[in-house]
């Protein structure tokens, strides 16, 4: 047959396209030529899973589509009988076509095909079912697609799959529990050594072939740029959890990869490392949604929480922390200490967003029973305490919150020593509460005190290094010594808008503060720190501010309207 179609077309002497569709991995090149087209006047187009081709062809790589490309194609299933598409259905498909199916041709064509029979709404409920491939469903309920192509979205994938060796299997499964986001080889390292207790020059080899392998059948991207780095499309690592022969073994390696993590993020309470992390921070963050129910992953939910405080997204972490202590109480107790330090860290998120109330009671049942069970000297029972009376000062308790602070510092002076971390943030606690009972010089003394020995052990850009700075220009601007606080503050401004970001609620508090000395001084400049820090407070929702930008964009709001309109 294809002898008499090769004279057929050279007897036409025509110029003709002979197109070879999904040709398979694993040939030579002379089996490869073996298809191309019979007679010179040909052209040959190949479409293939697999990149090992690439060299000896022309190669265009095709991407998956634009998110209106892969939208419009959804919603071209819809005929004249549908009612127009309203708002609510307009974002179901968008999350479903954009979000869930990566911009996948083949996914959005067959989705969009069935969603239409059961509901935009109903159909993503099923595609989030752990236990049940929506997907496949989809195939089956669709109709005959208009160009004939295979309905089933998993077979392409699997054939690749099928090719891949036990180490890219288990890259794939290690994926498949990780986010969409590039996947350092690194990582992927760091996570194969733990599995199977393999020795650094195995595990750097073992990854290597195995991401190489996954690219080459086209299961993986790799970054551009020279990152090494790789991504795997949504609806690949779907197959894979879907269709692993292996389950146990892709549970074991979504448990090591939480510990990996875990420990990658152990400094993510410095917000200068935040910098080098975001990959690890997207993979943790999208591990935390599936894992919130499981205790022994506490740790990890943890560190993202905290990421979030740390960069002023309070309202987010506040939603990671409330889920994880209803699930510690209802598994573990209320007395238990991982439900107590979850306690402790949502109380102090609510303070940071003005729910002071409700800080307060979290923190003196915390404290009750932290007295009761480890005693009034133990580093957890003071930093419970003093996170007490941070909570009583900001709700205008100043004496109670002086005697907490003053009992704190003393013990941890004794048991901890002078510079301990702890023993400095209680230093900083008490001299803000000395400062604002007006005992000026006693709050200065300890301020410069917890100031030289944080520039000394952490350096100037540390953000505990800055929060005393801002303290103590603030103290120094009560006593009347503007020159001082100016300077002061104008530096520790300038470290925070690099470290923190413009619109980090420290870097708010500063520019505030700065505001105010110049405003004091009638310094013409005061104009221009209200310009460039603070009058894009009053173009934000107030609900995706902070407690205290709240409060600094109410007062803004005060000012007259003739200083806002000049200067």
């Amino acid at each position: 047959m294809e002898g008499d179609l090769g004279r057929a077309l050279r007897q036409k002497g025509q110029p003709f396209l002979w197109v070879v569709d999904d040709l398979a991995s694993g040939l030579n090149m002379e089996a490869v030529r073996t298809w191309q087209a019979p007679d010179t006047n040909g052209k040959t187009l190949i479409t293939t899973r697999s990149r090992e081709y690439g060299t000896a062809h022309e190669r265009l790589d095709l991407e998956v589509l634009a998110p209106d490309e892969a939208l419009q194609f959804f919603l071209s299933h819809r005929s004249e009988q549908h009612a127009p598409l309203n708002k609510e259905d307009d974002l179901l498909a968008r999350e479903i076509a954009i979000n869930r199916l990566g911009c996948h041709a083949l996914g959005v064509d067959v989705a969009g095909s069935s969603a239409q029979r059961i509901g935009y709404g109903e159909f993503l409920q099923k595609l989030d079912i752990p236990d049940e491939d929506a997907l496949e469903l989809a195939a089956q309920l669709g109709s005959q697609l208009p160009n004939g192509h295979e309905k089933d979205i998993a077979a392409p994938f699997l054939r690749s799959i099928a090719l891949l060796d036990e180490a890219g299997l288990d890259y794939l499964r290690l994926a498949a529990c990780l986010a969409t986001a590039p996947i350092l080889r690194s990582l992927v390292s760091r996570v194969f050594a733990r599995v199977d207790g393999l020795e650094p020059g195995q595990v750097e080899t073992r990854a290597l072939l195995a991401t190489d392998q996954a690219a080459r059948l086209s299961l993986a991207e790799d970054q551009p740029g020279g990152q090494d780095c790789q991504t795997v499309h949504l609806l690949i690592s779907r197959t894979v959890r879907f269709h692993d022969p292996s389950p146990e073994r892709a549970g074991n390696l979504r448990n090591i990869a939480v510990a990996v993590l875990t420990e990658t993020l152990a400094p993510i309470d410095d917000i200068r490392s935040h910098a080098d992390l975001p990959r690890e921070v997207e993979h943790s963050r999208h591990l935390c949604r599936g894992i919130l129910d499981d205790v022994s992953y506490g740790a990890l939910v943890e560190r993202i929480a905290r990421h979030d405080f740390v960069r002023g997204s309070y309202v987010a972490a506040s939603i990671l922390l409330n889920k994880q202590m209803e699930v510690l109480i209802r598994i573990l107790g209320e007395e238990h200490p991982n439900t107590l330090a979850s306690m402790n860290n949502l109380a102090e998120t609510l303070r940071a967003m003005g729910n002071l109330s409700g800080a307060r009671e979290l923190q003196e049942k915390t404290l009750e029973v932290l007295i009761r069970i480890l005693g009034e000297e133990h580093p957890v029972t003071l930093t419970s305490m003093n996170n007490l009376a941070g909570t009583l000062r900001d709700m205008g308790n100043l004496s109670e919150a002086r005697a907490l602070e003053k009992k704190a510092l003393e013990v941890e002076i004794r048991v901890l020593g002078e510079e301990h971390p702890n023993t400095l943030s209680s230093m900083n606690n008490l001299a803000v509460t000395l400062q604002a009972q007006g005992d000026l010089s006693e709050a200065r003394a300890l301020q410069e005190k917890t100031l030289e020995i944080r520039l000394r052990i952490l350096g100037e850009e540390h953000p505990n290094t800055l929060e005393s700075m801002n303290n103590l220009a603030e103290t120094l601007r009560a006593m009347g010594n503007l020159s001082g606080a100016r300077e002061l503050q104008e530096k520790t401004l300038e470290v925070q808008r690099r470290i923190l970001g413009e619109e980090h609620p420290n870097t708010t508090i500063s520019a505030i503060n700065l505001f105010l000395i110049l405003i004091k001084m009638q310094n013409p400049t005061a104009k221009d720190v209200l310009a460039r820090h603070l009058l894009w407070l009053l173009q934000r929702d107030p609900a995706d501010l902070s407690a205290i930008q709240r409060q600094i964009r109410e007062k803004l709001q005060q000012l007259s309207d003739h200083f806002i309109h000049n200067h």
